[in-house]
């Protein structure tokens, strides 16, 4: 049984798999990818989320791979500038405003919760559903090699989805994702 099933292994499951696991805390991250994609889906990590990187430990490791307090220019579909971000100051010890590769990202954050015990990793292994069982949640997963027909029902007492755009977990749950994409 695991304190925390985190599902997964991009950005937001692999920081708060770190955090979790320096509480002490018995984690499960499972990602239905092989392994981590290496086609970065954001470029862009602000000083906020730095001290994040160094309350677990990983800042040095992060920073060494960032461009530091770069500014943007943001244009409408005339090609007109419409907005300027020129972020100066590090308030909370860091550039505001940094660009980054994910990829690298997040070998650095996998590469962290190898220092813990407590922490187990599964790639190719898929949430298929799960349910409130007296006072734990059963969560069924299913390995996603080809010709695999290996099914698991783990148990857990919290249930996390960083599943992304296309959730398992909150569609299960019924939540709508807010927001929008431009074109």
């Amino acid at each position: 049984m695991y304190d925390v099933i985190i599902v997964g292994a991009g950005p937001c499951g692999l920081t708060l798999s770190n955090l979790l696991a320096r509480f002490g805390l018995e984690i499960l991250l499972i990602e239905k990818n092989k392994e981590l994609v290496n086609e970065p889906r954001a470029v862009s990590i602000d000083d906020e989320s730095l001290r994040v990187m160094q309350m677990i430990g990983l800042d040095q490791d992060v920073c060494a791979t960032i461009s530091g307090g770069y500014g943007s220019r943001y244009y409408d579909k005339k090609g007109q500038c419409f907005a300027e971000v020129e972020p100066t100051g590090e308030p909370y010890g860091f550039p505001r405003r940094n660009a980054f590769n994910q990829p690298k990202f997040e070998r650095i954050l996998l590469e962290g919760l190898k220092t813990h015990k407590n922490v187990t990793v599964l790639f190719e292994m898929q949430l298929r559903n799960f349910r409130v069982v007296n006072d734990k949640i059963r969560v069924s997963c299913r390995k996603t090699i080809e010709s695999s027909n290996f099914y698991e029902d783990l148990f857990c007492k919290f249930l996390v989805g960083c599943d992304g755009a296309h959730s398992l977990v909150r569609e299960q749950l019924g939540l709508n994702l807010d927001g929008y994409s431009f074109s």
